[in-house]
């Protein structure tokens, strides 16, 4: 399990890479992609999928490491799944596959958008934070923290390129609604 571990904490270094480079130099973005043909959209998305497989391959794998009691994980991790998947879901078909993917698309703040700028980035930490609970396993935990923390930090990166491309508009959805919750 720590060869799994090591992949997915490397592929998320990487992220943060992208991210960073993305941050400190917007005319050379990697996160949100210049176009869907380009090499940073397959390698943003392909990282981004070893690191959630190889979160949940954590949980699978690895699991009850801790020792802690099966009711208690499954009363903890079965909610926290369930409200991470709906905001996931609800997010996806509100803001439409072209815009999840970081691709171009309108501004949308309708369905959960309407409380949160980034409910699906919240559904997806919900879920890791449901894997951790769910599994009882530490090396979960460790995997699920720092994919959890690129979720986090990757807003600081999507705001910049928004308010540049709905300018006011954005600036006041901003205001009115949180980052999170």
């Amino acid at each position: 399990m720590t060869t799994v571990l090591g992949v997915t904490l490397a592929a998320q270094l990487v992220l943060f890479v992208f991210t960073g480079i993305s941050f400190l130099a917007p005319e050379r973005r990697i996160w949100p992609p210049p176009s869907r043909h380009g090499w940073q959209f397959y390698a943003t998305w392909f990282l981004s999928w070893v690191t959630l497989s190889g979160a949940f391959l954590l949980a699978v794998f690895d699991e009850n490491s801790l020792g802690l009691p099966f009711w208690s994980r499954l009363a903890a991790g079965l909610p926290l799944l369930g409200l991470g998947a709906s905001l996931v879901a609800w997010g996806f078909r509100e803001l439409s596959i072209q815009t999840t993917l970081g691709l171009q698309g309108n501004l949308i703040r309708s369905g959960p958008y309407r409380w949160s700028r980034n409910p699906q980035y919240l559904g997806v930490c919900l879920y890791l934070v449901s894997l951790v609970f769910l599994s009882g396993s530490l090396l979960t935990a460790i995997g699920c923290l720092a994919v959890a923390l690129w979720f986090v930090v990757t807003p600081l990166v999507e705001e910049p390129w928004l308010a540049e491309r709905f300018g006011a508009e954005y600036q006041a959805y901003c205001r009115a609604v949180p980052r999170f919750f």
